[in-house]
């Protein structure tokens, strides 16, 4: 390239750069917050099939649980507790927030059980997404939910159960800790969210 052709280049490139539309896309691109779990890098799959990270799910508010689809005790409850919410929504807000369920069950959990677990339990929706991940993706996500849990000798888990709020960054906004609780202040939290 010779000296004018990159002189005029180089203008061009300078003259894109101040452009609105690439100064409003630079605007759009802001780091992850420092307290946000979406700056965990462990992989996960969906039940489609997709290999994903927790940031996947940034930009939407996110209702957050762990749970496994062989519990016969209290996961099936988490989940009434998770549909509760999703119904105490506005309609925008139906249309907006995520329900992610991770599985604690790494084994037994593939994608295509979770794929047939959801559909079993008409939860495929658009905005209704099962995890399952390796191990060490399991741990770290339930030490930065707060979650604690353990492999019983005979199978299963015990484990806490907690339903967590994140916002649009993946900063944890607000905890529902124990089950059948009346979701109230999460649904109002979430409705609220979407005001701003």
């Amino acid at each position: 390239m010779r000296f004018n052709d990159f002189a005029r280049f180089s203008v061009l490139v300078v003259s894109l750069i101040g452009s609105a539309p690439l100064r409003a896309l630079a605007d759009e691109i802001q780091p992850i917050p420092k307290n946000s779990i979406y700056l965990s890098k462990a992989p996960w799959t969906t039940h489609e099939g997709k290999t994903v990270t927790l940031s996947s799910l940034r930009g939407s508010p996110t209702v957050v649980s762990m749970l496994y689809t062989s519990c016969k005790a209290t996961c099936p409850l988490t989940l009434l507790d998770l549909q509760a919410i999703e119904k105490g929504l506005t309609a925008e807000a139906k249309s907006k927030v995520q329900f992610a369920i991770f599985s604690f069950d790494s084994s037994t959990d593939t994608p295509a059980h979770l794929k047939e677990f959801a559909n079993s339990h008409n939860l495929s929706g658009a905005h209704w997404t099962f995890h399952s991940g390796k191990v060490a993706s399991v741990r770290e996500l339930a030490a930065l939910l707060g979650i604690r849990f353990k492999l019983l000798d005979g199978g299963g888990f015990d484990h806490s159960n907690i339903i967590t709020v994140l916002d649009t960054e993946g900063v944890i906004i607000h905890k529902q800790v124990g089950l059948k609780q009346v979701p109230t202040e999460t649904i109002a939290l979430l409705n609220q969210t979407l005001l701003h």
